[in-house]
């Protein structure tokens, strides 16, 4: 997934490139709108690997105790209505190393799901930005439009962590209990 989505960064790298060419030369609509479209796009991609990549190292070690990272009983009930269960192995994983048993002991994936659920809220909140863009472009509504589509999506994202630890938390905690008996 890493490598997929450093090439969609890269692609969308070039593109804006193109069409800021293009956008200064011409600065008709079709240029106005594939530069718009393009900046669009290539933000919601640079900005997560920025999040993902240089902010998200830096969160090390995150109490998973907080009250921050405990599902409440209103959740529980909402990801069943969601069933989350049915669909949440159709998302990707950016690196999957992060959470696998075979690398890491029940507490640092606990761990390792609390950074990605706040890189994912931060990511939530910066899709807003593309907001600003209006200011330039105007057509204010297809950038509401594409940063609540970009909310939704990470929503998803920040849903399945919440949903995945709370079940890692309470076998971790079963475990714990069995070895000290």
């Amino acid at each position: 997934m890493k490598n997929l989505f450093n090439t969609l960064v890269a692609i969308s790298t070039i593109l804006i490139l193109l069409s800021l060419i293009l956008f200064n030369s011409s600065r008709n609509k079709l240029s106005t709108a594939l530069f718009a479209t393009f900046l669009t796009v290539w933000y919601h991609f640079f900005m997560r690997l920025i999040i993902g990549n240089v902010i998200g190292p830096t969160l090390f070690h995150v109490d998973s105790s907080n009250k921050w990272f405990r599902q409440t009983e209103l959740e529980n009930k909402l990801y069943k209505v969601l069933q989350v269960k049915d669909w949440k192995k159709f998302l990707p994983t950016y690196d999957s190393s992060l959470f696998d048993l075979k690398i890491h002991d029940l507490d640092s994936i606990i761990n390792n799901m609390c950074q990605a659920e706040l890189i994912h809220e931060l990511v939530f909140i910066l899709s807003l930005v593309p907001i600003a863009f209006s200011l330039y472009f105007g057509d204010l509504y297809i950038f509401v439009i594409t940063s609540i589509i970009a909310m939704m999506l990470e929503l998803c994202f920040i849903i399945v962590q919440r949903y995945n630890r709370e079940r890692l938390v309470k076998l971790n905690v079963k475990l714990k209990r069995r070895h000290i008996r």
